[in-house]
């Protein structure tokens, strides 16, 4: 429901951005001696035989002039220019606008279909381009910059910074540019340059956000489309006829790309600027988001997990150590917290079903696995991770949730049972693949977590001697062992990150097995009664 809401909104504001001076003019026409209620610019190069030379995106009236019996004219021309073009345009750019949008989601699903998408938001990536649209028509309507001047780079610089990945983020900018198109005129240069300063800041954007880096990053998407404009406004005949270095650098430096180059170069800088500014807002937003659509999971009063903690308590308490692990390492590396204990909470709700199957459920020693071909107990095990996702779904829990749930065990191998069925008969009859989880394989870095933190809380209970040592140990051949599996080839995982997830469950084994000093009556016990 909200995409749909922000679809709708998005083409709605960029149908109103192209036309919306048209319209203004149609309501209201302006006056001699009135100021002004926004800047009419031209809508694409006119040469000089129509009257004074134009290019695309220039000035013919800016917002708060007042106006005099000149610029009126220049009104009335612009109205004559676009009389024709004003009706004939808007099914186009609606096609345009409606086209921008469907190609963001064509790119978004093959993204995902690659194992690429990440934490990619389709939501916020369309919040990110009604957030483009507005500053640029607020800059073209309420200043009288040039088109160089629009901070092209905003848009790929918050989707990096908000963590939705450079392919993501490239996919954004082109449908971005598909639906600014109309407001950028019918230039060439410009429209070079606005490609050129996009892709270029979709590259050279840092991962981590900084003052330091932003600023290196900007200043080489301004110089790139600096160097374009100076380049496509050059006199290139002069250039070519065997002038010095210094003569050709003067040429450039007098030509009619020298200007704009400069309001490019700074729009760099400005774009890393906004996008420092807006950014914990955004993050703060969406963190938020997050939440309003998940905390009504997020409470251990839900009625399923009272269910699970009635019909399988054992399960009940892994899940709630796992939360409390998964949650440790995502803070550690930026992840979505909430929608790690949410997805914590509800990755085995499946057990319910057959809970004594589960060696945290059983008791008096009594294993029904002892008395099942490893088949079938491999059987009742993946049937769990379907039944998971199916009871979510019946509760209506959002899909990150239910995709952490499906993922948890990605493919992996059951590997208990499947040397149990080695022992029964030869190797040749056996094929691995039938003791290993349908899948799909974490898809995105909370799932990768999840997947890590549910292994290591559940080979933590085995430990004769917890410690420090045997910590990392456990977390190092849980963790190599997966890569090792290929289970984490789908998802954005960097060794940075798995360095911080180790470390950050280590620290969270350590809190959770801290040591007590014994009562008098224990070390009494522990002493034969002396």
């Amino acid at each position: 429901m909200l995409r749909i809401a922000l679809t709708v909104l998005l083409l709605l504001v960029h149908l109103l951005a192209a036309f919306g001076e048209d319209l203004l003019l149609v309501v209201r026409p302006w006056q001699a001696g009135e100021r002004a209620p926004v800047t009419l610019r031209a809508g694409r190069d006119e040469p000089a035989a129509q009257g004074p030379g134009l290019r695309a995106g220039e000035v013919l009236v800016g917002a708060r002039w007042l106006l005099s019996e000149e610029d009126l004219r220049q009104i009335r021309r612009w109205e004559a220019l676009r009389a024709d073009a004003f009706p004939r345009e808007i099914p186009a750019v609606l096609l345009l606008s409606l086209w921008a949008v469907v190609f963001l989601f064509l790119a978004l699903s093959a993204l995902k279909e690659a194992g690429l998408r990440g934490r990619v938001s389709p939501s916020l990536l369309l919040a990110l381009l009604l957030l483009q649209a507005l500053v640029f028509k607020g800059i073209l309507a309420f200043t009288t910059l040039p088109l160089e001047a629009l901070p092209v780079a905003l848009l790929p610089f918050l989707a990096i910074g908000l963590r939705q990945g450079r392919l993501a983020a490239l996919g954004a900018f082109l449908a971005g540019f598909l639906l600014a198109a109309p407001l950028l005129g019918r230039s060439f240069d410009t429209a070079g340059g606005v490609l050129l300063a996009g892709t270029a800041a979709v590259m050279f954007a840092p991962r981590e956000f900084r003052w330091r880096s932003a600023l290196l990053a900007s200043l080489g998407v301004g110089l790139l489309q600096a160097a374009f404009l100076a380049l496509a406004g050059a006199d290139g005949t002069g250039l070519a006829a065997g002038a010095s270095a210094a003569e050709a650098l003067r040429r450039l430096a007098d030509s009619a790309g020298a200007g704009r180059s400069g309001w490019a170069f700074l729009a760099g800088p400005a774009a890393a600027g906004l996008a420092l500014f807006l950014l914990p807002g955004l993050r703060g937003l969406t963190a938020l988001g997050s939440l309003l659509s998940l905390r009504r999971f997020a409470d251990l009063e839900h009625p399923l997990l009272k269910q699970l903690f009635a019909q399988a308590p054992g399960t009940y308490q892994h899940s709630l150590n796992v939360a409390y692990l998964a949650q440790a390492a995502g803070e550690a590396v930026g992840a979505d917290g909430v929608l790690l204990r949410v997805g914590a909470y509800f990755h085995d709700i499946g057990k319910m079903d057959r809970p004594e199957a589960f060696v945290e459920n059983q008791r008096n020693g009594l294993n029904p696995h002892d008395h099942l071909d490893p088949r079938e107990s491999c059987a009742i095990l993946f049937d769990h991770v379907a039944r998971s996702r199916t009871v979510c779904r019946a509760a209506g829990l959002p899909a990150p949730v239910r995709d952490l749930v499906a993922q948890h065990h990605g493919t992996q191998c059951v590997e208990y049972f499947y040397q149990k069925a080695l022992g029964r008969v030869p190797p040749a009859a056996l094929r691995e693949e039938d003791f290993r989880y349908p899948g799909p394989k974490p898809r995105s870095l909370e799932a990768a977590i999840l997947m890590i933190a549910d292994a290591v809380e559940a080979a933590s209970r085995t430990l004769e001697r917890p410690g420090r040592e045997a910590f990392e140990e456990l977390v190092r051949r849980i963790v190599l062992g997966r890569i090792a599996d290929g289970q984490f080839s789908e998802c954005v995982l960097d060794t940075r990150e798995i360095d911080a997830v180790m470390r950050a469950l280590v620290e969270a084994l350590e809190a959770a097995f801290h040591g007590r000093i014994a009562y008098p009556w224990q070390r009494t016990a522990a002493g034969g009664g002396a």
